[in-house]
């Protein structure tokens, strides 16, 4: 209750500073009710809640039975979902029906699935940017109102979502079916890795994927470290791919064409990440370019994330382990560009491979003599490629994976 309570009293102040001199009254007859959830006097509400401090912003003129039926409308799409996949049982149902529904381009959304709006994405123009009623009128909007839309509709269907905060971001945690947290960084429009090829060492199967920066947005080691990374990938295997041996004791090769390319600004890296598309073999559009940037990570001590859109250097950490833990920073930056791809293409940390293998100090302690440790590093393998190859046009079946979507799917 004291989180929920710290939640909607910081949803409130929020939209009364940024919109100070429209009538007060509208935001003390907000707080007031929301103040009465907190006191036991009215239900606990955080779509009610949500829509008390924006229509506060609206000088009283929005509709909170619209705001409802929008909502309601959805939930019926979400639950005939759940039913359709026959999986009532789950108590993540509602997270996975919630989730497919937002982002992928599927008949309950009528094929438009919610998008990110770059346009003056932290609102510091305009600050209905931010809102719920907002992302449900234009099917677009940012890491603000994306999740507390999720949560609202998860809610609504039975389900239980929370709200999780970094640095200028906002996320979902829920618990998996294994009793584990599982984070979900609502972004959406996902990029996927393109396959392409028909996997003989003629014709080898191409995994396609192009990660765009914006020119001095990186630093030059960052930059050089994306290349290297990049070209690790696309050495693999030599000129025949890397050689993968199929169920049926068949051989079939893969090679990876990934790119890296500096833009002007970030409306040209959108432009240019949206622009590489294709259409997979069940006749869903999908994406396979993606934005590099700094961002804190979900789980706040990585050195850098990923989801199917976006990999990120997290600036503070890299710092810290090059000033305080002796990481050489070549290799580190190398290791979270090599890393973070393989999230973006579907690994996973339990997939075992050093690829997706996490940056850690070992230890070695010795009867005889000093002891030492020293750090490993992500890197390239073959067992990775394996994974997600036999992965591929199959991660929207999982509602716990890791990052949204993520994975390989087969070109039409």
């Amino acid at each position: 209750m004291r989180k929920f309570a710290a939640l909607i009293l910081f949803n409130c102040i929020l939209c009364f500073n940024a919109y100070s001199q429209a009538d007060k009254q509208y935001y003390v007859t907000a707080y007031k009710e929301q103040l009465q959830m907190l006191t036991g006097q009215k239900p606990v509400s955080f779509k009610r809640s949500v829509f008390l401090t924006e229509n506060a912003f609206y000088s009283n003129k929005l509709s909170y039975q619209a705001f409802c039926q929008d909502v309601s409308n959805i939930s019926v799409q979400l639950k005939a979902m759940i039913k359709a996949k026959g999986i009532g049982k789950y108590k993540t149902a509602p997270n996975w029906a919630t989730f497919y529904f937002m982002t992928d381009t599927i008949p309950a959304n009528n094929f438009r699935p919610f998008t990110y709006d770059f346009e003056d994405f932290t609102g510091s123009k305009d600050w209905s940017k931010m809102f719920v009623t907002k992302l449900l009128k234009t099917h677009s909007g940012n890491c603000h109102s994306l999740p507390y839309l999720y949560k609202i509709l998860c809610e609504e269907i039975g389900g239980t979502a929370y709200l999780a905060f970094a640095p200028n971001h906002c996320y979902i945690k829920h618990m998996g079916e294994n009793g584990q947290w599982t984070n979900k960084m609502v972004d959406l429009n996902g990029m996927d890795g393109e396959v392409s090829g028909s996997g003989t060492k003629k014709d080898p199967y191409v995994i396609k994927a192009n990660y765009y920066y914006v020119n001095g947005s990186l630093s030059d080691k960052q930059v050089t470290a994306l290349n290297d990374g990049v070209a690790s990938y696309n050495k693999m295997g030599g000129k025949d791919g890397v050689e993968i041996k199929n169920a049926d004791g068949t051989k079939s090769y893969v090679k990876y064409s990934l790119s890296a390319s500096g833009v002007k600004d970030a409306q040209a890296a959108k432009d240019a990440a949206y622009g590489d598309k294709f259409t997979d073999k069940g006749g869903t559009e999908r994406f396979f370019g993606n934005i590099v940037g700094e961002g804190a990570s979900g789980s706040g001590g990585d050195y850098g994330s990923a989801t199917n859109r976006n990999v990120n250097f997290n600036n503070a950490n890299i710092k810290d382990g090059i000033d305080n833990k002796g990481m050489n920073e070549s290799r580190l930056l190398e290791g979270i560009v090599i890393h973070e791809i393989g999230h973006n293409l579907g690994g996973e940390h339990s997939d075992g491979t050093s690829t997706m293998s996490q940056i850690t100090t070992n230890n070695i302690v010795r009867d005889i003599g000093p002891s030492s440790s020293y750090i490993s590093y992500p890197g390239t393998s073959k067992d990775f490629t394996k994974i997600i190859f036999d992965r591929r046009d199959t991660r929207m079946q999982d509602p716990n994976a890791r990052v949204l979507q993520p994975g390989l799917y087969t070109k039409q």
